[in-house]
């Protein structure tokens, strides 16, 4: 319930997040977010792309970035975790980012729930959830005039990718 409790508060409390934009590296804020997952979870990486160092929100791009990795290890039950981090700018000047996991995939019947507040497919007595983390993303996501989907297999994992404005 504690859990539960401390992602509704974050999820309400979005908006009230300093919004002042600074230049900020990419990729050393993912190197960031690994390093600190790594202490708690074994787990290989990848990062391709062209991570740009830009002015946004360091915070929400940071809480973005840490839960779609943190999904990536935490719903995945093979015992060789891997995931593969990529950057790219789009045509519209949009940056790209996507995040890969070997994981256990979404199923089909989850793929319209997943966004949505206390949505999950695994059970609550096998991983701690509160079904927040994707909505919290998908919220921070739309509100710097980006978007956010996913491509996924059952057994082979999931790819999250999402655009971000670069201020």
């Amino acid at each position: 319930i504690e859990t539960l409790l401390d992602s509704l508060i974050e999820y309400t409390n979005l908006n009230s997040i300093n919004t002042i934009t600074t230049g900020l590296d990419t990729k050393a804020l993912v190197l960031s977010i690994l390093h600190r997952e790594q202490e708690e979870n074994q787990f290989k990486y990848a990062i391709t792309g062209d991570f740009p160092v830009m002015d946004t929100v360091p915070k929400l791009l940071e809480k973005v970035f840490r839960n779609l990795i943190r999904n990536g290890i935490t719903y995945n039950k093979k015992a060789e975790k891997e995931l593969k981090i990529h950057a790219r700018k789009l045509p519209s000047g949009l940056m790209e980012f996507s995040v890969k996991d070997n994981g256990n995939g979404i199923e089909k019947r989850y793929e319209n729930k997943i966004f949505e507040l206390f949505q999950t497919q695994e059970r609550k007595d096998e991983t701690e959830s509160s079904g927040v983390g994707l909505p919290i993303v998908k919220k921070i996501v739309n509100s710097h005039g980006g978007t956010i989907r996913f491509e996924s297999e059952v057994g082979v994992g999931t790819t999250f990718y999402f655009t971000w404005k670069i201020i």
